[in-house]
């Protein structure tokens, strides 16, 4: 699994999804946050959406991230979504 500091990559099941769509709204984020849409950009795209989370359990910081799979090279991480569709960053509960 890939970690970055205190965040962890995960593919949402459908509690984790509806915590962050509840963050997004609580935080006033955009549509470019949103689980629905990032999994038909996915669709469109051909990439495995995930996000970066600071706890599965509890999230109250995350950003999207698609991964696209290069064989045999490896993967590549994608904060910025593909093509058209604008970067939507990190959400967070806290205060900054």
């Amino acid at each position: 699994m890939f970690k970055y500091r205190d965040y962890k990559l995960i593919k949402p099941n459908s509690t984790q999804k509806n915590q962050i769509d509840g963050l997004v709204d609580e935080s006033l984020g955009s549509v470019f946050h949103e689980t629905a849409l990032n999994e038909i950009a996915g669709k469109y795209f051909g990439t495995d959406l995930f996000y970066l989370v600071n706890d599965k359990d509890k999230i109250s910081d995350f950003s999207p991230v698609h991964v696209i799979k290069r064989h045999p090279v490896g993967h590549e991480y994608h904060l910025k979504p593909l093509k058209d569709i604008p970067y939507s960053g990190f959400i967070s509960k806290k205060k900054v």
